[in-house]
């Protein structure tokens, strides 16, 4: 199977292809095969993703050796399909930089581990990927302060190996420059609103700053290696430290957006949540010298707001969470929150 980069428009344009096609064509029960490589299937573990899009098994080897299998439908290749293709790529490149970089890699990211991809398996119906187990728990229960650390520490490190990438390493990981963003917004801000109707008078005003911002954002945009779904179920403890998973939207672009999106998602608990308080004010501190910080912070902002409100299934506090964190992005008074700390 040939890894290919997670090029935008033309997975968008796939992706619209085939959800035409699936009306018209029925998708089939995918099962997992018996054996992929050296490893035996042993059970059903869930479904994950939009939709419960994939599957998740347990496969063994011989030795006892344990890893975790991610299936999605090749039959009708949409979006999902090749978000898992661009994952089975990220992983191929980070194990082998992460390998190549081992010896010098700084102190303070040791203890930051990339499980290893075992195997792919790929036929007329079924993408599977077959990746290392690691045995841990998620650290949803650090204290705040801890997280915020673990989550600077992570995002530091995937900037540094994003700096020492190959050439070839490079081409394997897709870029999602300023202009993406910026091209995809009004199809966004449309599906947004068909999605919640409430949501429309924020989603007006908001294409309103989006638009007059566009000079600054294609102007002063940054790119670094972002992992852009970074939340604390995506990292692990492990037996030497953490291990993080779940690359299926890994490229390069805005460090800011990153931020910005993991802030989103601890919103809607922002008068009881500690964590997104101090988040906040590290992308302050992080950010505040940028040229034009404010515009940017709207901006993106706006987008990832935007983009989250397209998803179904969320819970009506996350919403309404989601909806408060608009009206923050609209008018963004870091003054005032470092004065009296909104959150």
């Amino acid at each position: 199977m040939k890894n290919k980069p997670y090029d935008l428009f033309k997975m968008l344009l796939k992706t619209v292809f085939a959800e035409i096609i699936k009306v018209f064509v029925k998708d089939i029960e995918l099962t997992f095969p018996k054996v992929i490589g050296d490893y035996d299937f042993i059970n059903h573990f869930r479904k994950i993703g939009p939709r419960k899009s994939y599957k998740l098994a347990i496969y063994q080897n011989k030795t006892g050796k344990k890893a975790i299998a991610k299936m999605i439908s090749a039959k009708i290749k949409s979006y999902h399909y090749y978000s898992l293709l661009n994952e089975i790529a990220i992983y191929n490149t980070l194990n082998s930089a992460t390998d190549r970089l081992k010896k010098n890699t700084p102190p303070q990211y040791k203890d930051v581990y990339i499980p290893r991809l075992i195997n792919t398996f790929e036929d007329g119906f079924r993408l599977i990927s077959l990746v290392e187990f690691v045995a841990g728990e998620v650290v949803q229960n650090y204290s705040a302060k801890k997280k915020l650390e673990l989550y600077i520490k992570i995002t530091n490190y995937l900037n540094y190996i994003g700096e020492n990438l190959t050439k070839a390493e490079r081409s394997q990981i897709s870029v999602r420059k300023s202009l993406n963003y910026i091209v995809l917004y009004p199809l966004l801000a449309v599906k947004a609103v068909i999605t919640y109707p409430a949501s429309l008078p924020y989603v007006l005003v908001g294409m309103i700053r989006f638009l007059r911002n566009i000079p600054i954002v294609l102007k002063n945009s940054k790119s670094s290696l972002i992992h852009r779904d970074l939340h604390f179920k995506n990292i692990l403890t492990c037996e030497n430290g953490h291990a993080l998973i779940d690359f299926q939207q890994m490229v390069f672009s805005e460090p800011l957006h990153e931020y910005i999106t993991t802030l989103r998602y601890f919103w809607y608990g922002y008068k009881r949540k500690e964590f997104g308080r101090l988040l906040l004010a590290e992308i302050i501190k992080k950010n505040i010298k940028r040229k034009k910080f404010n515009e940017l912070f709207q901006s993106y902002a706006i987008n990832s707001v935007t983009h989250g409100l397209t998803g179904s299934g969320f819970s009506r506090d996350i919403i309404l969470g989601w909806f408060d964190f608009f009206k923050f992005s609209l008018n963004s008074d870091f003054t005032k929150f470092q004065t009296k700390n909104i959150l």
